[in-house]
């Protein structure tokens, strides 16, 4: 077995919720993630979103509106 102990490991700052909130947004438009990783080498990071074709035009909305409108929440507009 090779030794590790050359590998130097790089631990940024953050709260680590990146991958998470990422996650759960790929979740909520029925996507897909992969992950790969290797040791000394790093993480490739895949992510698949279904095409949506039925789409309505609603010009002036956000990303934020939509996954409002997913989880239920009221985005009337004035």
């Amino acid at each position: 077995m090779e030794s590790n102990k050359d590998i130097e490991v790089i631990r940024p700052g953050g709260t680590g919720l990146g991958l998470y909130v990422t996650y759960q947004l790929i979740q909520a438009m029925g996507g897909k993630i992969e992950i790969e990783s290797e040791v000394g080498r790093g993480s490739t990071f895949t992510v698949s979103l279904p095409k949506y074709k039925g789409q309505p035009d609603r010009p002036g909305i956000t990303i934020g509106d939509l996954i409002d409108e997913k989880f239920g929440n009221d985005i009337s507009r004035e």
